[in-house]
């Protein structure tokens, strides 16, 4: 099981995620690097116990392109979450806007991630990575964002504004906060006004 273990996290086998992830791309397809990773490390273990083999040499035995068909076959499944490529165009947006959008990112990713949507969460805290990343031109008051980051980040907000309307999510899940319920419904406009924000930024964009 140790050698196992020591094997899954090999350069071999972030290699292989890696392709497999480029495999997926190729298809227009983009799923979080958890899930790609997770099928793969089942795989090896199947393979290395199907043939009597170690996980290292079912690492190696593994075709990426099948992979990423599998895990294609399993995301539209609905067993896996998954996006369309990112559009990487360039746009320039004013850095006094990013405050906001990472704030409202945090807030959809909290109530997410309480109301057990990990998949969402995972989403905002990454495209707050994202968006601390890109940062260009810091002196000159503007950054340079791949487009793909705005769309999506309108997205997750205005998923998480939805959720929280509908009475789906809540900061308190288990409604133990007196007053809850009010502070949830003032999110709501906030996390929306942001989505409309963010949306308005790829028009001026």
């Amino acid at each position: 099981m140790v050698g196992e273990d020591v094997a899954l996290r090999s350069k071999a086998f972030r290699e292989l995620v890696e392709q497999v992830t480029v495999a997926l791309a190729d298809r227009g397809l983009a799923v979080p690097a958890p899930g790609i990773a997770e099928i793969v490390e089942q795989r090896a273990r199947e393979v290395a116990e199907q043939m009597g083999i170690s996980v290292t040499r079912a690492l190696g035995y593994a075709d990426p392109q099948k992979l990423a068909a599998s895990i294609a076959e399993a995301a539209h499944a609905a067993d896996l979450p998954i996006r369309p490529a990112r559009d990487t165009v360039p746009v320039q947006v004013s850095a006094a806007r990013l405050p906001r959008l990472t704030a409202g990112l945090a807030q959809a990713g909290r109530y997410a991630s309480l109301n057990g949507d990990s998949d969402t969460a995972s989403y905002a805290f990454e495209l707050i990575s994202d968006l601390s990343l890109m940062i260009d031109q810091p002196r000159s008051g503007q950054v340079t964002l791949e487009r793909g980051v705005l769309i999506e980040a309108a997205a997750v907000l205005t998923r998480a504004s939805e959720k929280v309307k509908a009475g789906e999510w809540s900061g308190c899940p288990c409604g133990s906060i007196r007053g809850q319920h009010d502070l949830d419904t003032k999110l709501v406009p906030v996390l929306a006004a942001e989505a409309a924000r963010t949306e308005q930024m790829l028009t001026l964009a």
